[in-house]
């Protein structure tokens, strides 16, 4: 084939691609453009009935400073100001609505535009979870995959997905998964609604209400529940006798009023620790009905990890309905409310033995919030893939075999890099081929191919589309050593934290998963005799345990290492050209052994002496 033809089937593909995905931008713009409207509208008229308020307040002032006697006109204007209230708040929730929903493709549009990063959720925290890939394979962090990724708004939604990113599910939940990505796809309305409703967990960790869901009813005695709602009635009792008999009846309100206080002292800690989660639980239920409200109507023709969402959903939250479940948050959240009222005024805590005792208490045991959280997160979760497989209409679903090890990649790019940077390249693993070792020149690509094999492997894993053009994969165990860091508090240097990354990897090889290894300069930071050594060691151990993967060098030695364990290693290498004095890189992935090196070059540009 002609260098001619192949730079115009090239530039037909990139005609393509750039065709197929104008189609979610301009979707996007389409309404985004509408939200912003409705917004707009919204916001005018909450501006207009402010102004109608303000002209009502001041005909109240001007009635009260200058003709009190009329007060009894204001009448007509108290029926126009108290329902103004109620259609303004109406109006404040469209707004927030359509804000959240314009934002929504607000940042939608950033991620088609290639402008996203630093504008999402990084979920950097969860980098602190033991993991042998995830840092080096840039999952979490600024300009992560889990920000490219992310469109959760709750804690559970975000920790589900980082779950999935991070660990590797039986093939047929992987499946299931992918299926149900698959199908929500296009179903960019779902995707709208859940954007659209107030998610906000900030502060409130799923954790908590889980622990409450699950603890052990505190207020189970039937005399405390009576001796609360008598010493509560009785200090009703008495403030009331006290305002209609008149005189010095104090002794009607000071001993109910005595006994209230002493029953609170008596059992404060008891209801300090039932309302000490309630919140959270309250706050969880709120979202997981609004969560269930989004699904109304669709679960019927969705597919089958939506329709099981929403059956969950139901069966967790122990309901008939979800309006059920909403009033029932807001009990939650109004015992807190109480419990604050009740630091105030110790003698309140009566009230709470009912309320809390028999709505907070005794309800939690019909419920099954842990799983209707993780149903909530899951629905979340499948969101954020599926919107990223809408945004990507160009990246198929891998293919799954059962078979293994095997990793095939067909057109490989790496899912973080623009489309218009990003060079792709065929790797394939797996059969005789169990190992490439790529050899190469500074900057020319090797660690950036590494990484764009290890995302997919994620992606793929995770159930999402990946960035190639075909991708057939086995269920895979992924290690990584690529990203090193000594430490002066710990006193390690950095070939020991490269020996530790090593033996954590190497053990994966024990469990029943093959394992997707990626090294990157292995054994860096030791003389030459001794990474001849250990490299052959761990080469061989590697390929005897059934493993697959990449591992590139500078040392040109480990290439003969290799050459030695053919058909089950092989040798491929990334070069470069100097051309007018100028460092030029293709990045492209070719057979054999580099045959020239950069480094003088290189240092030379920089301008030393060399």
């Amino acid at each position: 084939m002609s260098h001619a033809s192949t730079t115009s089937d090239r530039a037909d593909a990139s005609e393509a691609t750039a065709q197929s995905a104008a189609a979610p931008v301009q979707e996007y713009r389409r309404r985004l453009a509408l939200w912003n409207a409705a917004a707009t509208r919204a916001a005018r008229t909450s501006a207009q009935i402010t102004s109608v308020r303000r002209v009502v307040l001041l005909l109240v002032i001007g009635y009260v400073v200058f003709d009190p006697t009329e007060i009894q006109a204001l009448a007509p204007l108290a029926i126009v100001v108290i329902p103004s209230a109620f259609v303004q708040n109406i109006v404040i929730r469209r707004w927030k609505k359509a804000s959240r929903a314009a934002s929504y493709y607000q940042l939608g549009l950033a991620r088609l535009e290639d402008h996203w990063i630093g504008r999402g959720v990084d979920g950097r925290q969860y980098l602190e979870s033991a993991n042998l890939y995830a840092d080096d394979l840039d999952v979490f962090g600024r300009g992560s995959l889990f920000e490219l990724l992310c469109t959760s708004e709750t804690p559970m939604g975000q920790d589900t997905l980082a779950r999935w990113l991070t660990t590797q599910d039986p093939l047929g939940i992987i499946l299931a998964r992918q299926q149900g990505v698959r199908r929500l796809r296009d179903n960019l309305d779902l995707r709208e609604s859940l954007s659209a409703i107030d998610l906000d967990l900030r502060g409130v960790r799923p954790s908590d209400a889980i622990r409450w869901g699950a603890a052990e009813p505190i207020l189970r005695n039937r005399l405390e529940k009576a001796l609360g709602m008598a010493t509560a009635w009785g200090l009703v009792a008495g403030i009331v006798l006290t305002s209609t008999v008149g005189g010095h009846q104090w002794p009607l309100v000071l001993v109910p009023l005595g006994l209230a206080t002493a029953f609170h002292l008596w059992r404060r800690h008891a209801t300090r620790e039932v309302c000490r989660h309630t919140g959270a639980a309250g706050r969880c239920l709120g979202v997981l009905f609004e969560l269930r409200q989004a699904l109304r109507g669709r679960a019927s023709d969705a597919p089958a990890a939506l329709a099981e969402i929403a059956a969950r959903l139901d069966r967790g939250l122990g309901f008939p309905n979800g309006r059920a479940a909403r009033a029932y948050g807001v009990l939650l959240q109004g015992s807190v409310l109480h419990a604050l009222a009740v630091q105030l005024f110790p003698p309140l805590d009566g009230w709470r033995v009912n309320a809390g005792g028999d709505g907070a208490e005794g309800k939690r045991a019909e419920m099954g919030l842990a799983d209707a959280i993780a149903a909530g997160g899951e629905l979340e979760a499948l969101a954020a893939l599926s919107a990223y497989a809408y945004e990507h209409p160009d990246d198929p679903f891998p293919q799954f075999v059962e078979e293994g090890p095997c990793f095939n990649g067909e057109g490989l790019g790496h899912p973080l890099m623009p489309r218009a940077t990003c060079v792709r390249n065929d790797v394939s693993l797996g059969g005789e081929r169990r190992l490439i070792l790529i050899s190469g020149s500074n900057m020319s690509g090797k660690s950036t191919l590494l990484r764009t094999v290890g995302v997919n492997a994620v992606l793929a894993l995770a159930g999402a589309p990946v960035r190639a053009t075909r991708l057939e994969i086995s269920p895979l165990s992924t290690g990584a050593a690529m990203r090193f860091r000594d430490s002066v508090h710990e006193g390690a240097s950095y070939f020991y934290a490269v020996l530790r990354r090593l033996r954590d990897v190497l053990a994966l090889t024990a469990d029943r998963r093959p394992l997707l290894f990626l090294f990157d300069e292995i054994l860096q930071g030791t003389n030459s005799q001794d990474r001849l050594l250990g490299a052959e060691a761990i080469m061989r151990r590697l390929l005897d345990a059934g493993a697959i993967g990449l591992m590139t060098t500078h040392d040109l030695a480990l290439t003969q290492i290799v050459a030695d364990l053919a058909p089950r290693g092989a040798n491929m290498h990334c070069e470069d050209q100097l051309v007018d004095g100028q460092m030029s890189f293709d990045y492209k992935l070719r057979p054999g052994v580099v045959t020239k090196s950069n480094a003088v070059a290189l240092m030379r540009s920089m301008g030393l002496d060399v």
